[in-house]
This record gives C-alpha cells, structure tokens and sequence, in this order.
C-alpha cells in the first residue's frame, strides 16, 4: 500500500530518529531479536542470516541488499547529499519491514534485473509493492539519465 511520501517520511524520521530510542523500541527488540534498525527505520524481522559467512567470507543475500539499498535511498541524509535525486524518496509501511519486502521480492526478482520505482509511476519517489517492479539495469539508467533534462517528458 503506497501512502503520502512526505508525511511518512517525516514520521519515520522523527519516530525512530537516529539514536533509536523510541516508544516503541522494546516492540522493536521483541521483534526482530535486538537487532540494529537498518537506517534507523528497517525492521529485519527474518530468522536467518541475511549476511552469512560462507567459506570464511560474509556473502549479503540480494533480497537483503536491494532492501538495505532502498532504505538507504530513503532515510540515508549522506546518500540524498551525494544524490540529490533521492530527495523526498521515502518507502512504504510495509516495506519497512523486511519479510514483507522478501515476500514482494521472491515473487517478483528476476537474475540480472534491478529495482526501479520510477517507471509505473513517473515523479513519485516512493519504494512500494504498488510503484516498484524489476527492470533491465540498461532501461533503469535510461530512465535516469531521462528524468536529469526533465521528469516530465514521456519514455
């Protein structure tokens, strides 16, 4: 369910804030077992390693980098510094937590695509199941290098 960029994004920002000390901090730690908010607001609320170290080596699982990535587009204040494109770029409620994202993403993710919120809905910078689909990483930086002269110009 997609919902109003601007006021979740405020509300998310200020609810969890970035030490992490909120009301609803010990709902968060029943949860997701003390696990860290990812930037501050992800929930990774899975009881497997996202990051497990195979062969002496931590390996991150696409679903849980493409999640990481996406909050961090959102709620990350150096990556909208470095990216000014990501200003006003906010995530849905739900996909705030991680297993509702995985669910979304082990229907959806094909080998070789990208994650793009850009193509459904032009103009709106919000990461959703209703706005986001997986596309061909040469179309995704196409639509990208399109929306630089002008978002409101047609594909």
């Amino acid at each position: 369910m997609a919902i109003d960029d601007k006021s979740f994004h405020d509300r998310m920002c200020e609810k969890y804030g970035t030490s992490h000390l909120t009301k609803d901090w010990e709902y968060r730690k029943a949860k997701t077992g003390n696990k860290k908010p990812v930037e501050g607001v992800g929930i990774n609320d899975v009881e497997f390693a996202c990051q497990p170290i195979i062969n002496g080596k931590r390996i991150r699982l696409k679903a849980y980098s493409c999640w990481v990535d996406l909050l961090k587009r959102a709620f990350n204040a150096a990556e909208k510094e470095r990216y000014p494109t990501y200003l006003n770029t906010t995530v849905s409620e739900d996909w705030v937590v991680f297993s509702n994202f995985l669910s979304w993403f082990n229907k959806n993710y094909s080998a070789g695509m990208v994650l793009d919120k850009d193509l459904i809905l032009r103009g709106k910078k919000i990461y959703s199941q209703d706005t986001c689909l997986f596309i061909p990483a040469e179309i995704n930086g196409f639509l990208a290098v399109t929306n630089k002269f002008d978002p409101r110009l047609p594909l």
